[in-house]
Order: C-alpha cells, then structure tokens, then sequence
C-alpha cells in the first residue's frame, strides 16, 4: 500500500466526534513543551492562513487554468513529438498550452498523474484558500491544518 492509500483510507474512517474533548488542553500542552525544547511554534491560525497565502501565489504563477488532460489518445504531427498523457491549458487543439507531460504513451499511472495535475488547476486555489482562511477564524482544525501543514512543507527546500 503506497503512502497516499494509506492517508486517504484515513481520511475515510476519521470521524470528528472521536477527536479527544480536550484537545486545546492537549494543543496548550504540546505548545509549550515544543517551546522548551526550542521549537518555534506556529499558531494552527498562522500555519492556514500561511498556506492560504502560498495557494494564492502558486495559482497566480502557474499557467492560468482550468487545465485539462485527454483521456483518449491524442497525436502532434509529426510523428516524434507525440505524446497522450499530458495536462493542457487554454482551447483544444494546437493552440493548447501543454502544462505538463506525466509519462510513457500508454502509461496508466501517467495517465491518473496527469488527471490529478489537471483537477489540481489554479482554479482550485483562490476556493481551498478561502476555505482554509475560514477554518482559520472558526478554529475548526483537525483536516485544515493537516492540508496547510502539507502545502507549506512542499517546497523543494523543506
């Protein structure tokens, strides 16, 4: 089982009536012993409104979307520079802005990459990051936090 079936399997089963009552006690705890440790501490509303901030920025850099990918076979002339599993921005045809290439021809995991890497167009961006600003002033945190740990750790540098 690879590390994405397992975190989506839990996920599924998560129910937030499980999560312990006292979990600002156990946050409060955790807090300061990270900091006598000597962790910088984050508060949970700074890390959502961080990865709010970096969705907003990698959507205004990235080739505008909605991307797209072709689940049919699709050909460029000539013959060499034939590719299917790539993602697409702007009109069909050769006009279309290639976004990114995921793969072999005929490749099923290329083929699912570049459906994900479609569905994860800077279209999604400005919602996710207004969902996770909302969560940030609700302070309703378990899954919120969890996304914006995993988009502020994804740069290349961390």
């Amino acid at each position: 089982m690879t590390n994405n079936e397992d975190n989506n399997r839990n996920y599924q089963r998560a129910d937030p009536s499980s999560f312990p009552e006292d979990t600002e006690q156990q946050s409060d705890a955790a807090r300061q012993r990270a900091e006598e440790i000597g962790y910088e501490v984050v508060p949970p509303e700074v890390e959502l409104r961080q990865a709010a901030a970096t969705l907003r920025e990698l959507a205004a850099k990235a080739t505008p979307g909605p991307w797209r990918y072709n689940p049919e076979k699709y050909y460029r002339e000539p013959e060499t520079l034939r590719f299917e599993e790539a993602v697409f921005a702007g009109p069909a045809g050769k006009t279309a802005t290639t976004v990114a290439l995921t793969g072999e021809v005929d490749d099923p995991q290329s083929m699912t990459d570049a459906r994900w890497i479609a569905t994860m167009s800077p279209t999604l961006a400005e919602p996710l990051a207004a969902w996770l600003e909302w969560e940030a002033q609700a302070m309703r945190l378990p899954y919120a936090l969890d996304i914006a740990r995993r988009i502020n750790r994804s740069r290349g540098d961390q």
